[in-house]
């Protein structure tokens, strides 16, 4: 692997993709794993969890064991998406109002 001589990454933080060359990629419990060891590591990095459920287990955990969920990479990346601070929950919402008196624009009603 090729490192940045201006910042140099001691060999036990490579990842285990860099330490294959990115011919293998971890499992998603061991970047959890390694996740948590950075949070621990840095003031600068946190790691927050988007809740639990009833039995304690991590709610996309949970969300794993449906094959359709874990099947389908648009559903997993929206997962995250919608419980971050850029979700919009006005998507998608139009605004709809009722005249409750007749309204005039000019000389002419409005109906």
């Amino acid at each position: 692997m090729t490192a940045n001589p201006r910042f140099p990454v001691p060999p036990e933080w490579f990842t285990d993709a860099e330490k294959t060359e990115y011919r293998e990629t971890p499992r998603y419990a061991e970047t959890i794993v390694y996740a948590k060891r950075l949070a621990d590591a840095s003031s600068m990095i946190e790691f927050e969890s988007f809740g639990q459920s009833g039995e304690g287990r991590e709610e996309f955990d949970q969300k794993l064991n449906d094959p359709q969920f874990a099947g389908n990479s648009t559903a997993r990346l929206n997962f995250f998406y919608e419980r971050s601070p850029y979700w919009d929950s006005q998507r998608n919402v139009y605004p709809v109002g009722r005249l409750l008196a007749e309204l005039t624009v000019g000389t002419a009603p409005v109906r």
